[in-house]
C-alpha cells in the first residue's frame, strides 16, 4: 500500500523572506523518500484561510494523511526518514518478535 503524505509550504514567500525553509524541506523529503513507496503532494497554504491558521507559523510541515500525523519543521533527514517509514519499520519488528517466539 503506498503512502500518501502532504507537504505544507508557502510557495508565495519571496526568497528574501525565507523560502529557502520550504527548498530545503522539500530537498530533505526527498532524499529521505528514496526507496520507498509513497506519494507526497504540496499544499501551498496562500489558497486557505483555514490551511493558513493552521499551519502558518509551523511550515514547512509534513503530514501523513492516513494516521494524521504531523512532523514540523525544522527536522533532519533522519526524522523524515523515521516519519515516513514507522508502518514498515513497526511491521518488521513485529514479524522478528513472532519469528523468535515460534522458534
Amino acid at each position: 500500500t503506498t503512502e500518501i503524505y502532504t507537504l505544507s509550504l508557502h510557495d508565495a514567500l519571496p526568497i528574501s523572506e525565507g523560502c529557502h525553509l520550504c527548498e530545503d524541506a522539500t530537498a530533505i523529503l526527498v532524499a529521505a523518500a528514496q526507496g520507498l513507496d509513497i506519494t507526497v503532494y504540496q499544499d501551498d497554504i496562500a489558497v486557505s484561510e483555514d490551511l493558513v491558521t493552521r499551519y502558518g507559523v509551523r511550515i514547512p510541515v509534513l503530514k501523513n494523511e492516513t494516521s494524521g500525523a504531523e512532523l514540523d519543521w525544522p527536522f533532519s533527514f533522519d526524522e523524515v526518514r523515521e516519519f515516513i517509514q514507522p508502518s514498515v519499520v513497526t511491521t518488521r519488528l513485529a514479524t522478528t518478535v513472532t519469528t523468535e517466539k515460534q522458534t
